[in-house]
């Protein structure tokens, strides 16, 4: 899911301590990629809801993310990877 929703530019709402060290870490950036939740009071989290819910905050936000996958994310590098690895 975070993959997917990254590649169309779609932040999430996540706790970001559950991707740590793992591959989907790359993809989150608290208040740019996503919202963390991780640490933050119930008041907290639908403060920082509404205020992506503002129109231009959340346009900014999906283009973060779009961006930021397109920067961590090479399929076509891991094909190339994985086509050499077959290959021997």
């Amino acid at each position: 899911m975070l993959f997917n929703s990254a590649a169309v530019g779609r932040p999430v709402i996540v706790k970001k301590s559950y991707y740590a060290g793992k591959l989907g870490e790359k993809l989150l950036i608290d208040g740019r990629t996503c919202i963390d939740i991780d640490g933050k009071s119930p008041e907290q989290i639908v403060g920082e809801i509404e205020h992506y819910n503002e129109p231009q905050a959340y346009a900014n936000m999906c283009e973060n993310v779009y961006d930021n996958f397109k920067a961590c994310v090479d399929f076509d590098a891991d094909f190339e990877r994985i086509k050499t690895f077959l290959s021997n």
